[in-house]
């Protein structure tokens, strides 16, 4: 047989063999991905890890953090109250350990977010102050007073408030959960008893009420971001690192310049993650790298293309990360088709999908139009007209009638805000089928 291999290539024309590796197809052993011969991870274990390390280890003022530290009631992740990973760009000043792995992992991170020395005063009054532990939303306060009066500008209680709307817009008012139920004291309460006035003098053009489940909260609009110079993501630095800039929903940044009534409920699912058996810890929002789709000649930019989701949870095994869980929280109308683009992207992974739409109605609609765009190659399960939603009783039934038979949809649930706040993940294995062991 070798001879004749031989004597082929004497001949002057050999028929190219294909590689063993045109036969095996490649994927990612955190998320499940599949990728090309040519593709590189979308998961680089050095980013997992150090993700992980990220969303579990104290970074924040450690030389100086007192001992007797109580852990704190707020079901942000992590323990120094950061919501949101990427935050910690902006208090980085106060980052005292391990500074050379951060630094690497900044150099990796799609995320552009310049220091905000007034953010890192909130958390270096929570942390660090003498006598006392200053609870978040005081620590807030008194950062938010220091800075309107570096500005030049008299501190007013309205002033004051939108500067804290911002801070737990992005998840950055340590130990303060606006979700909590139960008697706790609304932000506005707070700050409102803080300077005694009334709540109507906390109200200006800069904040916006939106809707949570049952509650109203505030959100800052972009005005007050740009006048006051707060904007921790701004357009061009979404432009500048994302290759699908015209899907900003794939953009990982895009949960920190969102609503806060958004970001909320971001923050709750990382949280009812961590509280599930099979994760050890929960990052938001997640980015995926996606070499693989991305035309690598384009010097448009030098950092990697990412997709963002707004969490994850993963589980540690003898194998490594695996990521069990991947999430979206869409906002109030919006775009179907980013909606549609979103899961698809989540079926594309080996995790058990979220998405947490506002209510029922916003998911009647979406199907909705997945019947009329033709969107779905199975599309003849989903009901015709759109009133016909209106007979299904309950989400469980909506998916054992419905959503199962849609092979988009597999292995992703749909909820609404108010069943996700009142039962969080407890019952998603009603749902669809969550991860399991031998």
């Amino acid at each position: 047989m070798s001879g004749n291999s031989e004597s082929q290539a004497e001949g002057g024309e050999q028929r190219d063999q294909p590689k063993l590796t045109a036969f095996v197809e490649r994927t990612c052993p955190v998320c499940g991905r599949k990728y090309g011969e040519n593709g590189s991870e979308c998961h680089p274990s050095s980013v997992v890890e150090f993700e992980r390390r990220l969303a579990t280890q104290n970074w924040l003022l450690t030389a100086q953090r007192p001992p007797e530290t109580p852990p704190g009631k707020s079901p942000v992740v992590g323990s120094d109250r950061v919501s949101f990973e990427p935050t910690y760009l902006a208090v980085r000043p106060l980052i005292q350990s391990e500074s050379d792995q951060f630094d690497a992992y900044v150099s990796d991170t799609p995320y552009q977010i310049t220091d905000q020395t007034w953010i890192a005063s909130v958390y270096r009054r929570y942390l660090s102050e003498t006598n006392e532990i200053v609870p978040g939303v005081l620590a807030g306060i008194r950062a938010s007073e220091d800075r309107i009066t570096r500005r030049g500008v008299e501190v007013a209680p309205a002033r004051v408030f939108a500067h804290l709307v911002f801070l737990d817009q992005c998840g950055l008012l340590p130990r303060y959960d606006s979700l909590v139920r139960g008697g706790e004291r609304s932000l506005s309460e707070i700050c409102a008893e803080y300077y005694d006035v009334r709540l109507s003098e906390l109200e200006s053009e800069w904040v916006v009420k939106r809707r949570v489940d049952r509650s109203k909260v505030y959100s800052t609009t972009p005005e007050f971001r740009q006048a006051w110079d707060v904007e921790l993501v701004s357009g061009s630095s979404i432009q500048s690192t994302h290759p699908h800039s015209d899907h900003k929903p794939f953009d990982g940044t895009a949960v920190l310049g969102d609503h806060r009534d958004h970001n909320l409920v971001v923050r709750r699912a990382k949280s009812e993650l961590r509280g599930l058996p099979d994760v050890d810890w929960a990052v938001a929002p997640h980015i995926i790298y996606s070499h693989a789709d991305y035309d690598c000649s384009d010097d448009s930019s030098s950092r990697p293309p990412v997709l963002g989701f707004d969490v994850a949870g993963f589980e540690y095994t003898v194998d490594g990360q695996r990521m069990r869980y991947l999430g979206v929280v869409t906002d109030w109308n919006e775009d179907p088709f980013e909606v549609y683009l979103q899961i698809a992207q989540l079926g594309e992974t080996a995790a058990t999908g979220v998405v947490v739409f506002p209510n029922r109605e916003e998911i009647y609609d979406f199907l909705q139009y997945l019947k009329t765009a033709e969107l779905d190659r199975d599309r003849g399960v989903l009901p015709e007209e759109r009133d016909e939603y209106s007979s299904v009783p309950n989400v469980q039934a909506l998916h054992e009638q419905i959503l199962n038979e849609v092979p988009l949809l597999d292995g992703i649930a749909l909820l609404p805000r108010r069943k996700f706040l009142d039962e969080g993940f407890d019952t998603l294995a009603d749902l669809v089928s969550v991860p399991t062991y031998a």
